[in-house]
């Protein structure tokens, strides 16, 4: 697994100016989201990238922390938003005490290891969330139509195994020979790892552009935990 996050590091770090250019906004998926988080809250984002999930919530007077892998990313998210706090890290090994976050959300992020790595991110988030604190996340769907046409077209690659996915960053005409590991979850899998980790299942469902969807159509499973 080690060469797996190593190799997604150098990936991140690589085409971080990139990546963030494509990530200036909130994205439909992400936006009905907010109505987990409350005024006041504590917000941990894992996996935060150049930041950007801040903008959702800065109507609601939140503390908002961010925790990244890549380093240029990191440094791009202090420079978009200085008044949140972000650090670099291991997701599976967070840098906090227990109970210090009411919400933790993670975007696209915990697909980035495989199935032991993200038993090891739930139960880390269990530790820094405070008891009834909830963890939402997103992550692609690779069951359905969008990624199977790409891995048709030879733009993704199939891994050691068939849940196992690779793939190199490109946006419109921009390509990078950076690869990027990911692991399916299914809800099914998010529900046995969530028991696991002392969680239970909120809300688990398939999404496209904030829609509900069926497993073929959707673009990312998004699941609701909470900390029981």
């Amino acid at each position: 697994m080690q060469s797996y996050i190593e190799q997604n590091t150098s990936a991140y770090d690589e085409i971080a100016v990139l990546f963030s250019s494509t990530r200036e906004y909130i994205w439909k998926d992400i936006k009905p989201l907010k109505r987990f988080a409350t005024k006041g809250n504590r917000i941990l984002d894992i996996g935060c990238g150049n930041g950007r999930l801040y903008q959702l919530f800065e109507d609601l007077s939140i503390e908002f922390t961010g925790i990244d892998i890549s380093q240029n990313l990191i440094q791009i998210a202090k420079e978009k938003y200085p008044e949140a706090r972000f650090t670099v890290g291991d997701m599976r090994v967070l840098p906090f005490d227990d109970a210090s976050f009411d919400i933790a959300y993670s975007i696209a992020a915990v697909h980035h290891l495989p199935p032991e790595g993200q038993q090891e991110v739930l139960n880390e988030v269990a530790c820094v969330l405070v008891p009834g604190g909830l963890f939402v996340m997103t992550n692609w769907n690779f069951l359905g139509r969008w990624t199977k046409k790409r891995i048709e077209k030879g733009r993704y690659l199939i891994g050691d195994m068939p849940d196992h996915i690779i793939a190199n960053f490109i946006s419109g005409d921009k390509k990078t020979d950076a690869p990027r590991h990911y692991w399916n979850i299914t809800p099914e899998q998010m529900t046995t790892m969530a028991g696991k980790a002392g969680f239970v299942v909120v809300k688990q469902y398939y999404s496209k552009n904030g829609e509900e969807e069926g497993v073929k159509e959707g673009d990312n499973l998004i699941s609701v935990l909470r900390k029981t």
